[in-house]
């Protein structure tokens, strides 16, 4: 009886030790969150909720995104004066000229968050596959 509980005491210090490191590691990142929050300005927090599409930084507006059409001014403007956090529909070369802005050029250094609309395809870019809407399918008669 004696060696079951031996065993039994060692499981519970072994998996208790187990969690431990997962513990520290979520308190020191909850830390981190809350003393870049206490940090931040009210127009950092509001622009680090706002996402803008590509079109709001290129040099020209053309429906088809390619790349090298990024005007620098305009996305220094956004990501730096503004505070913008997110952008949509950037890709490739774009999104790391984006980022090191951000991360290099900003009071706080908060990463940038990139998002991609593609629910039926990438339709944005060229030699992409779309994917028609079920509706489309419905209105032609499945």
């Amino acid at each position: 009886m004696s060696n079951i509980r031996k065993i039994f005491c060692f499981m519970i210090i072994v998996l208790s030790m187990s969690m431990l490191p997962n513990k520290l590691l979520s308190s020191d990142i909850d830390s981190k969150v809350y003393d870049l929050l206490n940090r931040m300005t009210l127009k950092e927090k509001v622009g680090q909720m706002s996402q803008l599409p590509i079109r709001s930084i290129l040099t020209e507006k053309i429906f088809v995104h390619t790349e090298n059409k990024l005007d620098i001014e305009k996305a220094k403007k956004q990501i730096i004066e503004r505070g913008v956090g997110s952008f949509l529909n950037i890709a490739g070369e774009n999104s790391q000229i984006l980022q090191s802005i951000a991360v290099n050029e900003t009071r706080l250094g908060i990463p940038l968050i990139f998002g991609m609309d593609a629910v039926h395809g990438h339709a944005l870019y060229r030699g992409t596959t779309v994917f028609p809407m079920p509706w489309s399918i419905v209105i032609l008669g499945s």
